[in-house]
């Protein structure tokens, strides 16, 4: 067997060279993965959230009182007069109307009560503890930090101090907030005055005054809606008639604004009755002057109330104080100086 020639040894050593490079670039090359092409979906996010839901309250007023007929007191085709009496009802319903009215009242002023007597001293109790809290914490943090920088502490002890401060902190503001919606102005309060408020109205659809003119009569607000007097009886009302004419009206109109916005939260209705006829320009005048307070209509009509208040002479301003009980306290012709009005809606609101 004659021996390998130079150039097979050759062939043979660049082969050899020719494999072992191949393997060796695959084996830096690393393992072959697959590729895949990114492409943009929608973004899908779940919020989970847990607590509790507090119902709101619920006031059902009685808007209308059916009963027996048990008499007739008019017969058929008979002329009638205004304020006649044509049927007479068993009152059994009616009574019962004005027991559940005085207990939903009696109940809604208990609560009125409880909020003075009970829930404003909690609130404030519990800030206090809230407010000691979180300057614990704050000491404390700021005494972790401290260490920390010493050495002393490790970073995961800080962390610790500042969750704790945290958790302080958001505490604190609930307390705040809370004692907040307890104050005379806060949230909480002016829905018990709301409750106490829709009580006595309902009390007083009830319990109608009689011989109150006022709480027959309805009127036109500015955007042209009917609006019954009656819907506030049972409340504290100041009832001022003015004209755009009239120059003492628009010198006291400011006095009535500053009376209706010091003591609209704590239950005082101001109304103004203007004698006049169209509403665009007793719109833009209610908004110069600012009277942010129920402003309505009166027409003809409000002459003839002025008159049946006692105002005979029909002169202007005109202003009529009722209490809560309907009757009316005050029926002056002229302006009311700024004390007399502050001194006169504190009387109502006793």
């Amino acid at each position: 067997m004659s021996g390998i020639s130079r150039k097979q040894a050759i062939g043979l050593i660049a082969l050899a060279l020719i494999v072992s490079t191949a393997f060796t670039a695959r084996y830096l090359a690393g393992e072959r993965t697959p590729a895949y092409l990114v492409e943009q979906g929608e973004l899908h996010q779940s919020v989970v959230a847990s607590g509790r839901v507090r119902t709101p309250r619920r006031i059902e007023l009685a808007t209308q009182i059916a009963g027996r007929v048990t008499a007739v007191l008019a017969s058929e085709g008979a002329a009638v007069e205004a304020g006649q009496l044509l049927v007479q009802l068993d009152t059994t319903e009616l009574q019962a109307a004005r027991d559940q009215a005085r207990a939903t009242l009696a109940q809604s002023q208990a609560r009125q009560r409880q909020l003075g007597d009970l829930s404003r001293p909690l609130a404030e109790q519990v800030r206090r503890q809230a407010e000691a809290n979180w300057q614990q914490a704050k000491k404390q943090q700021e005494r972790s930090r401290e260490l920390v920088e010493r050495g002393f502490y490790s970073p995961a002890q800080l962390d610790e101090a500042n969750r704790a401060l945290a958790v302080a902190e958001s505490q604190l503001r609930s307390g705040e907030a809370q004692l907040a919606s307890n104050q005379p102005d806060g949230a909480e309060a002016r829905v018990t005055q709301s409750a106490v408020e829709q009580s006595r109205a309902a009390l007083a659809l009830a319990e109608p005054a009689p011989g109150n003119p006022l709480f027959a009569t309805t009127f036109n607000d500015l955007a042209g809606q009917p609006q019954a007097l009656r819907q506030w009886q049972g409340k504290p009302l100041i009832v001022n008639f003015w004209a755009r004419w009239c120059g003492p009206c628009r010198a006291e109109i400011p006095d009535f604004a500053k009376v209706d916005r010091l003591y609209r939260g704590k239950g005082l209705v101001v109304l103004g009755i203007g004698i006049e006829d169209q509403a665009d320009p007793v719109r833009e005048f209610a908004k110069a002057y600012e009277m942010d307070y129920r402003v309505l209509i009166g027409k003809t009509q409000g002459l003839e109330l002025m008159q049946a208040l006692g105002n005979k002479v029909m002169g202007l301003p005109f202003t009529v104080a009722v209490d809560r009980s309907g009757k009316v306290i005050l029926a002056r012709a002229g302006r009311i100086s700024p004390s007399e009005l502050n001194a006169l809606a504190e009387a109502l609101l006793k």
